[in-house]
């Protein structure tokens, strides 16, 4: 027969899962693991009813960070919000919050203690290089603590604490007394006084083109229709070389029944010149026929300077700039219309447009930075020299002041249409202007100030 196995002996069940525990708290390879066997697995060697497990920085700021049974802490619940309270008003006793001891109700602040349950064990973790308190464990039940549980107890605390010392680091890290934390806020205090005398040059990004200087504008002499361009964009003209011409059908009508006019004219004033010489009373319309023959005239030759003005000769060497040929053939055009211009290549010059939310003071002689799209890596210098002081439409259609520029290096001006971003600079500000200009810009604009 099999013999009567004997009862395991409390003392070292207790001892066995007491070393159990200081393994497993050794062991532990994170942060999360640690704060888990601390509220959970600690119930095998004592039951209790809930544990709670805080962490206390240097500063004396208390964070929940683990509740028995819980996956996640909310730090705005009530309960939270009491322990809080509770390790704050407990921490005040340095002596009694370096030992483990029950937590008396006597002891407790008065907007808790009506409802706080049971009894309350507090097991600090104390650094042991340190020798501050950086943790605590909370254990509640509603039975008395023995003695026994609570020198027992000790002893795997102090494991829960090395294992927490190593996980957080090996540095030894002192609470911030008071007077360092005022030193500190001191320092802050003057470094940002001595930030406000600092300044910065402010600046704005405009959209840039580079365009020809003084150039001769190309328009139509009058109205008609674009019949023919004889050059070709971005052509080289020579003086009196032919740009384009207009559509002469018209013209050619008006100069046909002015040759014919005349020439009735002067048929009437020869009738009544040979007239006279029978009937000297008709010698009084002569005169009348020689004005209407002067006004004929006068016509014809008008008509004949229209003929000669259909056709536009360059007045100027240079090329010739405008779009595509087909955009103009056929295309009606009014008294004085922009057709193209004439620009030297040589002489070239920067047009900004900047924004009207982001203006700033436009001095003259103001730097310029040219980032051109081909090229954005090489920036070209220019000095600010013209800013109109209405804003007006861009052809894109949104509202800027227009601005331009001279280049400051003559001998490697590039070529005329090419764009980018102009970077202009303003006069130095406060550092704290530059960064809020903007901000406290649109604030006023949204609250309507």
């Amino acid at each position: 027969m099999n013999a009567p196995q004997e009862a395991p002996n409390p003392q070292l069940v207790a001892l066995s899962t007491l070393l159990q525990l200081e393994k497993e708290a050794r062991h532990a390879d994170s942060y999360t693991e640690l704060c888990f066997i601390t509220v959970n697995e600690t119930h095998r060697l004592f039951p209790y009813d809930q544990a709670v497990l805080c962490a206390i920085a240097p500063s004396g700021r208390i964070k929940i960070t683990s509740v028995s049974g819980v996956s996640t802490v909310d730090k705005h619940a009530p309960f939270i919000r009491s322990l809080r309270q509770l390790i704050k008003h407990h921490l005040k006793d340095v002596e009694k919050a370096r030992q483990i001891l029950p937590i008396q109700v006597e002891d407790l602040p008065s907007s808790i203690k009506s409802e706080w349950p049971g009894q309350v064990l507090w097991c600090p973790f104390i650094h042991v290089q340190g020798g501050y308190i950086e943790a605590g464990l909370l254990l509640f039940r509603k039975k008395p603590w023995r003695d026994a549980e609570i020198t027992l107890l000790g002893y795997l605390i102090d494991a829960y604490a090395h294992a927490w010392s190593a996980i957080q680091g090996s540095g030894i890290r002192k609470p911030i007394k008071p007077l360092r934390r005022w030193l500190i806020r001191l320092l802050l205090l003057a470094v940002l006084a001595a930030s406000t005398q600092f300044s910065i040059r402010e600046s704005v990004l405009a959209p840039a083109e580079v365009i020809a200087k003084s150039p001769l504008i190309v328009t139509a002499p009058m109205e008609g229709t674009i019949k023919q361009i004889y050059v070709a964009p971005n052509e080289t003209v020579e003086v009196g070389q032919k740009l384009f011409s207009l559509d002469d059908m018209v013209q050619k009508n008006r100069y046909t029944i002015a040759q014919k006019t005349l020439a009735v004219a002067n048929a009437d004033l020869l009738r009544a010149e040979q007239k006279a010489f029978l009937d000297p009373s008709t010698r009084g319309e002569i005169a009348l026929l020689k004005a209407k023959v002067k006004e004929r005239e006068a016509e014809l030759e008008y008509v004949a300077t229209l003929l000669k003005r259909l056709v536009v000769r360059s007045e100027k060497a240079g090329i010739a700039v405008f779009t595509d040929v087909n955009d103009w053939l056929g295309k009606p055009v009014r008294v004085g219309e922009k057709i193209m211009f004439l620009a030297e290549p040589k002489l070239t010059e920067l047009q900004l447009w900047v924004p009207v939310a982001d203006a700033i003071n436009l001095a003259s002689n103001a730097p310029v930075q040219l980032f051109l799209n081909t090229d954005p890596t090489h920036p070209l210098s220019a000095h600010l020299y013209q800013a109109s002081y209405e804003a007006e439409l861009t052809p894109d259609g949104w509202l800027a002041f227009r601005a331009k520029a001279q280049f400051t290096r003559q001998n490697s001006l590039p070529r005329i249409g090419l764009k980018g971003t102009g970077k202009i600079y303003g006069a130095k500000v406060n550092l704290y202007y530059y960064l809020l200009r903007r901000p406290l810009a649109a604030l006023r604009q949204a609250l309507g100030l």
